[in-house]
């Protein structure tokens, strides 16, 4: 397994990007700058160029967040950093932390071309967007792409419950924030959930939709077996990257309770490597509550009958037969195609040749009609 926080800082390289380059102008904005070129390793860096275009990760920002705070004296939150993503409005956060500031869980991953039906990507049970990173650079660079976090990753923002009122929040944001329409949907995971009621939404009310992709998702049932707490552990630490390989935790009794079984996994994941570095217990914390609410949501979401087209891409070692290849949509999708790939859920969006042939898949789709 690799040790990331071993790997050294690449050297810097020209930035590919999509927006005009502004210089810095104000001394705070110079200092971010050095600090963005040193961390991310490009130059020259912009006020308005993007994080994610950058090639910003989990790891480097929570690096830039300390580097940041060291230099400042201001801690930048994690899902802030995401949500604004320019140098710009990082160092009006910096001026003012105490202002009121959007609360969205819109995340421009990418600006591309304006008009380009976007693509909305959905988080999964961890509420963040960071899965869908190898996807983003695999995408043509004029594909719009949007990701949507879980609120309740947000400071001062309640922790939803329920898909419907997710999928509400969040085609709201999308609208609010002026993201024309129609949009491209895709989730991975529970994001496939959330996507398709989004959708459903959409179609309710009378709004042409784009395509609706579901990645390795599977229907919920309503007699499905709630997991252990060990076992909802170990899917909260794959989820969010933190375990990764072959490491193998060690985990309490299934009695024991929630707060004591993540203060005895908590070091154990820091030990692996996989834990950025400057994230702390309150944040990991939260990251787990979050997560817990996002799964029973999606245990608890009924579908309804979808008649639009749907795209199903599924894992081999989820599609373990001719029938578990639908992962129980087959009675709830009327225009239905699925393709199985190669690896399993969570390496769907990790291995370069499998993200490479999603990604022209998504491509296709876009260049057909748009709309469905």
């Amino acid at each position: 397994k690799i040790n990331r926080r071993a790997l050294p800082i690449p050297e810097k390289v020209e930035v590919v990007r999509s927006t005009p380059f502004v210089a810095a102008e104000t001394a705070l904005q110079k200092q971010l700058v050095q600090i963005w070129e040193t961390v991310l390793g490009v130059s020259p860096i912009g006020i308005h160029d993007n994080f994610f275009e950058l090639g910003g990760h989990s790891l480097l920002a929570l690096r830039l967040v300390m580097k940041m705070q060291k230099a400042t004296g201001v801690r930048v939150p994690l899902p802030r950093l995401f949500q604004e993503g320019i140098i710009a409005a990082i160092a009006q956060y910096i001026n003012n932390p105490t202002a009121s500031s959007s609360q969205s869980p819109v995340i421009p991953l990418r600006p591309g071309d304006p008009e380009q039906p976007p693509l909305i990507v959905v988080h999964p049970g961890s509420g963040q967007v960071l899965p869908y990173l190898a996807l983003l650079n695999a995408l043509p660079r004029q594909q719009p792409v949007y990701g949507l976090q879980s609120l309740g990753l947000l400071p001062h923002m309640p922790i939803q419950t329920s898909i419907e009122a997710m999928a509400t929040s969040y085609l709201q944001a999308l609208i609010e924030a002026g993201i024309p329409q129609p949009y491209h949907l895709l989730g991975w995971s529970m994001g496939g959930v959330v996507a398709l009621e989004i959708a459903q939404q959409l179609v309710a009310m009378g709004h042409t939709t784009g395509s609706l992709t579901l990645i390795d998702t599977f229907a919920p049932k309503p007699d499905a077996k709630q997991p252990s707490t060990p076992t909802l552990l170990q899917w909260f630490a794959q989820d969010t990257g933190y375990l990764a390989g072959k490491v193998k935790l060690s985990l309490l009794p299934a009695e024991a309770s929630m707060e004591a079984q993540l203060h005895h996994l908590w070091p154990q994941l820091q030990a692996a490597g996989n834990v950025p570095e400057g994230l702390d217990w309150q944040e990991f914390e939260r990251q787990f509550a979050v997560f817990q609410a996002n799964y029973a949501a999606m245990q608890a979401y009924r579908p309804r009958p979808f008649t639009r087209p749907v795209n199903l891409m599924v894992s081999k070692s989820s599609a373990r037969s001719e029938k578990d290849k639908w992962l129980g949509w087959q009675d709830y999708f009327t225009q239905k195609s699925v393709q199985v790939l190669r690896g399993n859920h969570f390496t769907l969006l990790q291995s370069p040749k499998t993200v490479k042939g999603i990604a022209q898949v998504l491509t296709k789709l876009a260049q057909e009609t748009g709309s469905f």
